[in-house]
């Protein structure tokens, strides 16, 4: 069961909340909010009835609570303990009780590094220095409590226990056991972004990498200049086992302490839409439910990436739920191809034609002759009483139009194209009906491509990257997982395409 982070937009990215005792670090740089995430963490603890521990390596108590001192935590809960420790390398006799993380520093000696723990009340010793084992861990650090939620900030702190990078990383594991395993508590380690370190003329990875592969789950603050002013970033760098959204959200402080703001998308209930389910695994989920209806949709691409894979799937979808279809061919679609697509969906393209549910705009008139299909070779005009005609044969509940774009720009040009786009959104665009404005901007002058955008009220886009990989992305919408980036990959059964995450 998710554990809430206390913060309600990033329990959404998370799927509900924090993967339950587990521990996940939050990384990034000086003043970006770690401590701040930490304690909204324990405070939601707090309010829920639960014990919770903060445990600082580099402030005391008092010091603490002047930092959280604007917000509106309660420091001094009765089920909240904080405690500092100091952490080094040394300490004790030779009685000193060796635990895992004890090892020969010097071939053939007796002689044993030992790793300590000062634990601090007031800046003062309240225990002695121990060894750091598991059960002097359980012992000294958590005095064989119980706790549900637990902070340690920062875990850069103890980067002094170890001089070499294998002993750090086994360190924190002997850790994250003690705290998820015996202690069966949820825990967020904070640790500050940092570069690579030498000590003793050894290379040491940053100390955030190294607990990147100790921990359950990474969530990555930064702070980053817009316009001359600096603004606070989170995004989820992994999170195991858990659908998490992947996109970059913005980071406030309120009174409240850490938040973050919601993406556009997540307003969903203050728009009023008609969808168009595509039932492509992962493209609905990401446009919010579908293609809008009564609307421009624009699906921009390459060159390269096989966008007949999506508009196939997004035919199929239309032809399933009994919408006409009305389509501006590309240049390099013949009427052969189309009719190969239509039998692969069970379907006659002359049989759709006859029965008015399919009509095709010609741009090239070099298709055969069918009273659907319509030359439009000629001028803007020929294409408006194309339109005029098919609205008024249309037998579908509505009507899609897939208009690529390149082909009619290419036949009567850049202005007449832009005119009877105007046209067909003043005049041939029911609610029930949408465009599907198919182009590569690359082809076009910017002007037009810009005039696509802005009439557009969903923009996806697909690419093929340098290696050969498909990808789409939603670029604009009134709702839906904007800005998401998913890979995209042709299956042999019905839509025919799938995303994957």
């Amino acid at each position: 069961m998710p554990v809430t982070t206390g913060v309600e937009t990033l329990d959404q990215i998370l799927d509900g909340g924090l993967p339950e005792n587990r521990t996940v670090l939050a990384t990034g740089t000086p003043g970006a909010g770690k401590s701040t995430l930490a304690m909204s963490f324990l405070q939601a603890g707090i309010d829920a009835g639960e014990e919770c521990l903060y445990v600082s390596t580099e402030q005391t108590a008092e010091e603490l609570r002047d930092s959280f001192e604007p917000f509106s935590y309660d420091i001094s809960a009765d089920r909240l303990t904080v405690r500092s420790i100091h952490a080094g390398a040394g300490g004790g006799d030779a009685d000193f009780k060796q635990g895992s993380v004890l090892r020969r520093y010097r071939s053939g000696s007796e002689s044993r590094a030992k790793y300590s723990l000062q634990t601090l009340g007031d800046g003062e010793p309240i225990s002695e220095s121990i060894a750091l084992t598991p059960e002097n861990l359980r012992e000294f650090l958590f005095y064989q409590q119980s706790y549900d939620r637990i902070v340690l900030d920062s875990a850069s702190g103890l980067r002094t226990l170890a001089d070499d990078d294998d002993m750090f990383r086994r360190i924190l594991l002997d850790m994250i056991q003690v705290i998820n395993a015996d202690l069966e508590a949820t825990a967020i380690f904070t640790a500050e972004t940092s570069t690579v370190q030498a000590r003793g003329g050894v290379s040491q990875l940053a100390v955030d990498d190294l607990i990147q592969y100790t921990v359950h789950g990474v969530i990555r603050l930064w702070r980053q200049e817009v316009r001359g002013n600096y603004r606070r970033y989170l995004d989820i760098m992994k999170m195991r086992g858990v659908d998490h959204d992947t996109r970059r959200f913005e980071v406030t402080f309120t009174d409240d302490g850490f938040d973050v703001v919601p993406r556009d998308d997540e307003l969903t209930e203050f728009f009023i839409d008609n969808r168009l389910p595509t039932w492509i695994d992962g493209i609905d989920e990401m446009l919010g439910g579908g293609l809008l209806v009564g609307t421009g949709v624009l699906f921009q691409h390459d060159g390269q990436a096989g966008i007949e894979n999506l508009l196939f799937g997004v035919i199929s979808s239309a032809l399933d739920q009994q919408l006409s279809i009305a389509i501006i061919p590309r240049v390099s679609t013949p009427p052969r191809f189309l009719e190969t697509l239509f039998e692969s969906l069970g379907v006659s393209m002359s049989q759709l034609l006859d029965a008015n549910q399919l009509f095709v705009l010609d741009p090239l008139g070099s298709w055969y002759e069918h009273q659907n299909v319509f030359d439009i070779s000629a001028d803007s005009d020929a294409a408006k009483a194309a339109m005029e005609t098919l609205t008024d044969r249309a037998r579908g509940r509505g009507t899609m139009m897939v208009f690529n774009t390149e082909a009619f720009v290419h036949t009567i040009g850049d202005n007449k194209t832009r005119e009877f786009r105007y046209w067909v959104q003043a005049n041939a665009l029911e609610d029930t009906d949408l465009v599907l404005d198919v182009h590569n901007p690359m082809t076009m002058n910017d002007t037009l491509s810009a005039f696509y955008l802005d009439a557009a009220s969903q923009v996806i886009d697909t690419w093929l990257d340098e290696t050969g990989l498909q990808y789409v992305q939603l670029r604009k919408a009134l709702s839906g997982e904007i800005g998401t980036v998913r890979h995209i990959r042709p299956t042999k059964e019905p839509p025919y395409v799938r995303t994957v995450k």
